[in-house]
């Protein structure tokens, strides 16, 4: 008899271990597939912003220019790669990919060559499905 209900306390044991072992697993799973899809996504998405919201306000020609190359690397690098992220400037979204810099010949010069160091410009980031889509520079 004493062996008896020592096997079925030993046996209660393992079972409760095995339940403890596959809940402790379900939430590790449920908790990494949690942060493989929304905060890599996020990181990507703030990383992505934070090369041309850097830029925002009131900045120098020299400035513009290295906003104008961040831009043309990006939309290059995009037409590789086939994501279709683009930032278009000056332009409105319906600007075609043929041309990677978008520049505008409107108000801004379509060479970072034609920029003046000197001159003071004013941009901004235009977001759109919580991304920067477009950046409007304008003369100071």
């Amino acid at each position: 008899m004493e062996n008896a209900s020592k096997a079925l306390i030993i046996a209660g044991a393992i079972l409760i271990s095995i339940v403890l072992i596959t809940v402790g697993v379900a939430v590790l799973n449920q908790g990494s597939d949690v942060a493989n899809s929304s905060s890599m996504e996020g990181t990507q998405l703030q990383t992505f912003n934070q090369k041309f919201a850097q830029y925002e306000g009131t900045i120098s020609g020299s400035k513009v220019k290295a906003l104008l190359n961040a831009v043309i690397t990006n939309n290059q690098a995009e037409e590789n790669q086939g994501s279709g992220y683009f930032v278009a400037i000056n332009e409105d979204l319906a600007t075609p990919a043929s041309n990677p810099a978008y520049s505008s010949t409107s108000s801004i010069p379509n060479s970072s060559d034609d920029l003046r160091a000197s001159t003071m410009y004013d941009v901004e980031c235009v977001y759109g499905s919580g991304r920067v889509v477009r950046i409007n520079i304008t003369a100071h």
